[in-house]
């Protein structure tokens, strides 16, 4: 670690059921522990909020080729 650098936090947390379960399939899905997903999912969140903060727009284009907007609220 860099003098610089930021030190990790710890948190408790609580999850609601539908958001516990998807942290489930997450974990299996992807391999990764619970705190790597939870991380992951953290800083995913913000950098979708601060572009949607701006006008931008969150696009899912599927195989074939139509498109979704997305808008997380």
């Amino acid at each position: 670690m860099t003098d610089n650098a930021p030190e990790s936090r710890r948190f408790t947390i609580t999850f609601r059921p539908l958001a516990a379960s998807a942290l489930d399939r997450s974990t299996a899905r992807e391999g990764r522990s619970q705190m790597e997903i939870v991380n992951r999912a953290t800083e995913l969140y913000d950098f979708i909020a601060e572009r949607q903060s701006l006008g931008i727009e969150l696009l899912f284009r599927y195989p074939d080729s139509t498109t979704e907007t997305v808008h997380i609220i």
